[in-house]
């Protein structure tokens, strides 16, 4: 009885149980409702969108949608499907940082919260630093969306527009822009719009120069710029550690200059170049051979000087002409040499001269002149003459640039010269007897022999 009294209760209980189930049916459970932005940062006028989830429970219930406890524009919104979809734009007045987007419901209760990031104007640059003309991508934020932004540069007490673009639909923006000439140093890139927004960068400038040629023989004068120097400085330029020559910066840090190359070895030379203010930039200059020669035309026998630079110092060098060696000489220690020669016989025309130490190789052209020698004149036998063998042609003697003249002497039987009876040729003498051998037969009186004389120098030039 004890046992089975105790029992009862317990049944009872769970008869009560399934009567209140009975009576109190299972309600569907629902998911927390909430809210998603996008964008879900940005700058001021950046147009959100707010998504409503899970609002199921709020079927065809009114809901608000408040930016930092201040209600959006479009709301209230009607909850359909269980969801919902608003926007609005980020207030002018909007601080920077962290906001808060609610949703309320009709009784004011909290239905969920999501924050959103305004973004303060900031502008970055894709490297700190560069030489004047180097082309930065500027990157800004946080800007008035879909705004006009403009850049401005500071030169050193002149500040200048170097460009605009507006803003995209959340405030950002894009920009390569060149720096502009400015001085050494750091200067300031400002990026503002009309709204108010305003953020700026520092771009370390630093020095830089120009050489134009880089290479050539020593004595060459040579161009040089600079930029990204002090302002209104005297700069100076050295080359290999010795100062060759000065000039002047303008007030950007600008400059332009030449100077002399200094005539020393073959190969790759530093040059320095730094302002009062210790601003200093690098450069190359390589020097390469060079050879001259002087005269560069003339006649045979004349006197020409080969004067190069750029050899290697100590090394013996060979001038030839047309191959045929000439000189020798040795370089000195600077690779500079001097070495002269006579023109020796060879044809009218251009003639080449080298100059070789066996690495480094120089060409230089030596042109031996091209004017004929005078004709000579005919002495003896006169014209129309009879005479009696042995005959003696005697003619005029010729002076010429290129000695030593020789003559050439023919005899026809007419005067085109078309069937010659004798030629002689290299003749020294103005003078010349026929051998026996060469002994002209008499001739007819209606007939008889022409003759004639032509000089030809040792350039080979006929007269």
């Amino acid at each position: 009885m004890t046992k089975f009294g105790r029992t009862l209760p317990a049944l009872a209980g769970i008869a009560m149980i399934a009567l209140l189930a009975a009576l109190f049916p299972a309600q569907p459970s629902f998911a927390a409702p909430a809210a998603e932005l996008s964008p879900s940062s940005g700058g001021r006028a950046t147009n959100v969108t707010v998504s409503g989830l899970n609002f199921d429970s709020f079927e065809g219930d009114r809901v608000y949608v408040f930016f930092n406890d201040v209600a959006i524009i479009s709301s209230p919104v009607v909850v359909s499907d269980g969801t919902f979809e608003t926007s609005f734009n980020v207030p002018d007045n909007a601080p920077s940082g962290i906001a808060s987007v609610t949703v309320r419901s009709d009784l004011d209760s909290l239905l969920t919260t999501v924050v959103f990031t305004v973004t303060p104007p900031a502008i970055t640059l894709d490297m700190p630093s560069g030489v004047v003309g180097t082309v930065v991508t500027v990157s800004c934020q946080g800007f008035y969306a879909d705004r006009m932004i403009v850049f401005t540069y500071d030169r050193g007490g002149l500040t200048d527009k170097e460009g605009d673009t507006g803003a995209g639909p959340t405030g950002d923006c894009t920009l390569d822009l060149p720096i502009p000439p400015s001085t050494a140093g750091p200067h300031t890139l400002t990026a503002s719009n009309a709204q108010g927004d305003e953020a700026s960068v520092d771009f370390q400038v630093l020095p830089s120069v120009i050489i134009d040629p880089r290479q050539g023989p020593g004595g060459l004068i040579v161009d040089i710029t600079g930029s990204g120097f002090a302002a209104n400085q005297e700069v100076s330029i050295d080359f290999r550690a010795t100062r060759i020559s000065y000039t002047t910066s303008d007030r950007f840090g600008d400059f332009e200059s030449t100077f002399r190359v200094p005539v020393l070895a073959a190969g790759v030379h530093p040059l320095t170049i730094v302002d009062v203010d210790l601003n200093q930039a690098e450069g190359r200059f390589t020097i390469v051979p060079a050879a001259a020669l002087t005269p560069s035309t003339g006649s045979i026998g004349v006197e020409a000087l080969v004067t190069a630079t750029g050899f290697a110092p100590g090394l013996m060098v060979t001038v030839r002409y047309d191959g045929m060696e000439v000189a020798r000489t040795k370089a000195d220690e600077i690779g500079s040499l001097a070495a002269a020669f006579d023109v020796p016989l060879s044809t009218h025309g251009a003639h080449t001269v080298t100059i070789t130490d066996g690495t480094e190789f120089q060409e230089a052209i030596f042109t031996v002149e091209s004017v004929p020698p005078a004709v000579p004149e005919p002495e003896l036998p006169e014209a129309d003459a009879e005479v009696l063998p042995p005959i003696t042609f005697t003619w005029t003697a010729v002076e010429d640039l290129s000695l030593p003249v020789r003559y050439t002497l023919q005899v026809a039987t007419d005067d085109t010269f078309a069937e010659l009876v004798l030629e002689k040729t290299a003749l020294t003498s103005t003078t010349y007897t026929p051998t026996n051998e060469e002994r002209l037969r008499p001739s007819s009186r209606s007939g008889g022999y022409f003759w004639r004389v032509m000089a030809v120098d040792s350039a080979s030039n006929v007269s």
